[in-house]
């Protein structure tokens, strides 16, 4: 063999043994990187999976949602409708509770784990198929406008006209940011501006309009999203506030006034002419009447209902055409009895009649006070002085606010009830629209609102919480009373 020819040889060798032993190094190189990869992954895995379950569950409660502050997540609460919340401050946890059953259900009992703390309302509050209610469960959110929240809620319910009718379970998630409702004013017109309007409370414009001769009076209901006002001298109407459709009309011949149950499944209506009237109980689940109740009389102020569900008949004893007969009394009607249980005299031409608590609060025009009776014995408790013809009342974080009418200018006077019904601020009002203030009512961030009772272009007055005038809505002719409908979400 040639010297060329081995030479050569001994290169393809050596090119041959080269190649293999790359091969193998970079096996080992590749096995080794392989084992450093899989030994991170065992050691940094579950450290990597719990970063992407905490991002997940700030997601959800909106940390990372730039619209997260004027909107709630919700999760869970399978077995009923939907189910939206809002944490308003200094207020607390507002629910709307929705009904896809198909058939009614009421509600129980609320449960809001909040910091560590289980906050528990207690309710009989019944909802339509395909409706909704509204409930607050007091403190049970933060106090500070912006900050999130995320809170567990737990449901209880009844099917009652089920033949299992329960009690069940229904439970969710809650989360968002805090914030402020939408919040209206509902003026009822009378005059020659007969209507329903309803004053947004955030831009203190008219958002709505409804027509109806002489109205003289709206009530809320107890969900807080419906409003019920006579629509004609034949009917009322009820109308839904999230969307101001009307979901009812109810044709009821002379209509007068009316009021809600206290759980929202029936209304009390009132009808009458000549010397008499009818109190109607109106069951809004099958949309019939079940009961109609004599009521020795047709000069009827106001309506009130209390906490035993039973129906307080103020009389307007004013005016000649009422005779003496009726004058200075109060009509106790018990619906569940079919009838009327007590007669409580003494008042002086009642013309409010509110709920607090387990009292009752009626407005003596012509006596000058506030009578404060106690709905389980219906006996008088006290009464307050108010001066001169008090006219409108409300109740708002514990203090009851009247107007009273008088010259010069007509007032606004808070009372504390826990204070034995003192009078603890007598504010001034602004003598610029005459001096009839038949309506007060308080939006959910504590402004308050008076009407004027002026002719031919009506006024609502906006005080600030320190009751200083910030604002001014026209109205049509003649306002006759205001409510507050504070919408949760």
């Amino acid at each position: 063999m040639s010297f060329k020819a081995l030479n050569n040889r001994e290169k393809e060798e050596c090119s041959y043994i080269y190649s293999h032993t790359t091969k193998h190094l970079n096996f080992a190189v590749k096995s080794k990187r392989s084992q450093s990869a899989l030994e991170y992954m065992m050691t940094y895995g579950w450290a990597i999976l719990i970063i992407v379950i905490v991002a997940v569950i700030l997601y959800s409660m909106g940390i990372f949602n730039p619209s997260s502050s004027i909107t709630s997540t919700v999760t869970g609460f399978s077995d009923l409708g939907a189910v939206t919340a809002n944490c308003v401050p200094n207020q607390g946890l507002f629910l709307v509770i929705g009904d896809s059953t198909g058939y009614p259900i009421e509600v129980i009992q609320l449960n809001v784990t909040y910091s560590g703390r289980v906050f528990t309302i207690n309710e009989s509050s019944v909802i339509l198929p395909a409706k909704n209610n509204e409930f607050l469960v007091p403190q049970a959110c933060s106090n500070l406008a912006g900050s999130s929240y995320s809170e567990k809620v737990v449901i209880k319910y009844l099917e009652p006209y089920q033949a299992l009718k329960g009690p069940y379970i229904s439970s969710g998630y809650v989360s968002g940011k805090a914030s402020s409702p939408e919040s209206y004013i509902v003026d009822a017109l009378t005059s020659n501006g007969y209507g329903i309007q309803v004053v947004s409370a955030f831009s203190n414009t008219i958002v709505k309009s409804f027509v109806s001769p002489n109205p003289y009076f709206v009530m809320k209901s107890p969900n807080g999203s419906d409003i019920l006002f006579r629509s004609s001298l034949n009917s009322f109407s009820i109308v839904d506030m999230y969307n101001f459709n009307q979901l009812e009309n109810i044709t009821i011949p002379n209509a007068n006034q009316g009021i809600y149950s206290l759980n929202g499944s029936y209304l009390y209506l009132l009808n009458g002419s000549g010397t008499s009237s009818n109190l109607i109980t109106y069951n809004l689940i099958s949309h019939t009447i079940n009961k109609i109740i004599p009521i020795p009389t047709n000069c009827i102020a106001t309506l009130g209902i209390s906490e035993q569900g039973n129906i307080y008949i103020s009389t307007e004893t004013g005016w000649s055409s009422c005779g003496t007969s009726d004058e200075n009394e109060v009509v106790v009607v018990s619906p569940s009895q079919g009838k009327i249980i007590k007669n409580i005299t003494g008042f002086s031409y009642p013309v409010f009649v509110k709920r607090l608590n387990d009292t009752i609060l009626l407005g003596n025009w012509f006596s000058n006070t506030v009578s404060v009776i106690n709905t389980s014995t219906n006996n008088y408790i006290t009464n307050i002085t108010t001066g001169p013809n008090p006219q409108a009342i409300t109740y708002y974080n514990s203090l009851i606010y009247v107007t009273v009418v008088h010259s010069p200018n007509s007032s606004l006077l808070i009372i504390n009830p826990l204070k034995n019904y003192k009078v603890v601020n007598n504010i001034t009002l602004p003598n610029i629209y005459g001096l009839q203030v038949p309506g007060v009512a308080i939006a959910s961030n504590g402004n308050i609102y008076i009407s004027y009772r002026s002719s031919p272009i009506g006024h609502l007055l906006e005080l600030s919480p320190t009751f200083k005038v910030i604002g001014n809505v026209t109205l049509g002719s003649g306002p006759y009373e205001d409510i507050n409908v504070n919408l949760g979400t």
